[in-house]
C-alpha cells in the first residue's frame, strides 16, 4: 500500500505537469480533472517541505486554470479547486485557500464573459 503514492507520482506527475500548460484548452480542461482527483500528487518517501511544495505548485496550477482565456477550462478549474479544498481542507495553507476563494468568489462570480463561469461560481 505504501508504494501507491510513489507509483502514482511517478506516472501522473510528469505528463500532469506538462497537460495543465498544454496549448489545447481540452487538455488543459481533462488535466485539472485528474488534478483534483490525485491530489496532492507527491512521493510518500519524501519529506514534509516536498509535501508542502507539491500541494503549493498544485494550488498555483488551479489558480492559473481559473484566468484561463477558455472559458470551459476556467470552469474545471474553479471546479477543481473547490474539490480539493473541500476534501483536504487541513492540508490546503489558509492563504492559499483564501487566494483560491477569492477568486471564484470576486473573479468568477461577475464573470461578463461567461455564464457558465458565473453559474460554476455559484455552485
Amino acid at each position: 500500500r505504501s508504494g501507491h503514492g510513489g507509483m502514482l507520482h511517478r506516472m501522473y506527475g510528469p505528463l500532469l505537469w506538462r497537460a495543465l500548460v498544454a496549448a489545447n484548452s481540452t487538455i488543459r480542461k481533462q488535466a485539472s480533472v485528474v488534478l483534483a482527483d490525485t491530489f496532492p500528487l507527491r512521493d510518500p518517501e519524501a519529506g514534509e517541505e516536498w509535501t508542502e511544495a507539491c500541494v503549493r505548485k498544485s494550488v498555483i496550477a488551479c489558480a492559473k486554470l481559473m484566468e484561463d482565456d477558455v472559458p470551459s477550462v476556467r470552469v474545471a478549474g474553479s471546479m477543481a479547486a473547490a474539490r480539493i479544498m473541500r476534501e483536504f481542507w487541513v492540508v490546503v495553507p489558509s492563504q492559499d485557500i483564501r487566494m483560491l476563494l477569492n477568486h471564484i468568489i470576486a473573479k468568477h462570480a461577475s464573470d461578463a464573459s461567461s455564464s457558465a463561469v458565473r453559474a460554476a461560481a455559484v455552485n
